[in-house]
């Protein structure tokens, strides 16, 4: 047997699973040797990358088990672990890979011959199917997406399936996708400003300023959505792999900029006027087509104007405009 191609790892909770696998032990019942558990303190807090990780560092198969349903000593944890591997499979699938390298499965502390039964026939399924690439020495980055953008990208070009990248998004937390309705956006940039992690950025001309999107980068908080003013943005929280493992940059929007009539400064864009006439329809024009410095020169030298007019009209005093 080739001990380090045919490992197999298990993340297995402390409350069933793994109290299952201790008394599995103590009963002598049997399940292959090969396989390493590492107890945690629920299969809801197994990353889906620790999953992957351990593929990716040449285990031959890896499995999370926790308890039965309904039974979970932490809530639903249980179910979020089930998610989690439903998650990597999907992305495993999407890239050309076998999905059946992972699994989940439910156990009772006093179920032992369930889990050693579940167990056996887990590493007999996965030791029939061929073994993964070898792509450590293609993985070095210590954050957390850029290393999963590395893994499936190394994957991809090892098994040479760039064009069956499977297009179907994945739904998922800590992922987004961005829809934004192009007669709504205005190109103020609100949404850059508040998007943290730069999946949304501005950039700037002398004449315009354009809107663009990175999938890679979105984490689906909606911040983006609070920061919109006209409501042009939709969030949906999946992943898209070709745009995500492509690291596509996207322009979204796109206005040009208004000039004030009175100094030339640039204040704003040309979809955020159209945006302010529609909504207050009787606003003077001569004050929309000024920089907020200008307007407010003008706005006080009506007031200073309204004031002489008073005095001289004799509707009042100076100490009464004052």
């Amino acid at each position: 047997m080739k001990k380090e191609k045919e490992r197999i790892i298990g993340f297995c909770c402390n409350e069933c699973a793994y109290a299952a696998a201790d008394l599995a032990g103590q009963s002598g019942m049997k399940y292959p040797i090969n396989t390493r558990i590492i107890r945690t303190p629920c299969s809801g807090s197994t990353d889906p990358f620790w999953v992957l990780e351990g593929l990716v560092q040449g285990a031959k198969g890896v499995f999370v088990s926790g308890c039965l349903p309904d039974q979970c000593h932490y809530g639903d944890g249980n179910v979020h672990a089930e998610e989690s591997i439903n998650f990597l499979k999907k992305l495993l699938k999407g890239i050309g890979i076998n999905p059946k390298y992972v699994t989940s499965y439910y156990n009772s502390a006093g179920m032992p011959e369930a889990f050693s039964n579940s167990t056996s026939n887990f590493v007999k399924d996965v030791l029939s199917l061929p073994d993964l690439p070898d792509i450590k020495a293609k993985v070095k980055s210590d954050d957390k997406r850029e290393r999963l953008l590395e893994i499936l990208n190394a994957y991809v070009k090892a098994l040479g399936t760039k064009d069956k990248i499977d297009e179907k998004p994945i739904p998922r937390e800590g992922f987004g996708m961005i829809t934004v309705d192009d007669d709504k956006c205005v190109s103020c940039g609100s949404c850059a400003l508040l998007c943290e992690t730069d999946a949304i950025t501005a950039k700037e001309t002398q004449k315009h300023r354009k809107m663009f999107y990175e999938h890679y980068l979105c984490t689906g908080c909606e911040a983006c959505i609070r920061a919109c003013p006209t409501d042009a943005i939709i969030v949906k929280k999946e992943i898209h792999l070709k745009p995500f493992l492509a690291k596509e940059k996207k322009q979204f929007a796109g206005k040009q900029f208004v000039a004030c009539t009175k100094c030339g400064a640039i204040y704003a864009t040309v979809g955020i006027l159209e945006e302010i006439k529609d909504e207050f329809e009787l606003i003077d024009s001569k004050i929309m087509h000024l920089c907020p410095v200008c307007r407010r020169d003008l706005v006080g030298e009506d007031y200073v104007n309204l004031g002489k007019y008073l005095i001289a009209a004799n509707l009042a005093t100076e100490e009464e405009v004052k």
